[in-house]
């Protein structure tokens, strides 16, 4: 695995904890996220955080699963000359 794979792979990796533990705190309704509006208030965003974040975790979970896949491949095709 070259060396920016490997850095893509471990930035993925924790990209997708930090993304779970706010999942889980926001889910657990423990974080918020709001914005405010024109004309004044501010409305409570979360609910749609959680959707945004659980897309964001299933599109790091695909890219790890592609380096993986790649790996294994490259490990089974033995080392390239």
């Amino acid at each position: 695995m070259t060396e920016a794979i490997e850095h893509l792979e471990n930035w993925c990796t924790d990209q997708h904890k930090l993304l779970s533990k706010n999942l889980d705190l926001m889910e657990r309704r423990l974080l918020h996220t709001s914005e405010g509006r024109v004309g004044g208030g501010v409305v409570d965003t979360t609910d749609a955080s959680i959707a945004r974040t659980k897309e964001s975790l299933a599109e790091l979970e695909s890219v790890l699963q592609i380096i993986r896949d790649d790996s294994a491949e490259q490990a089974a095709d033995g080392p390239s000359e």
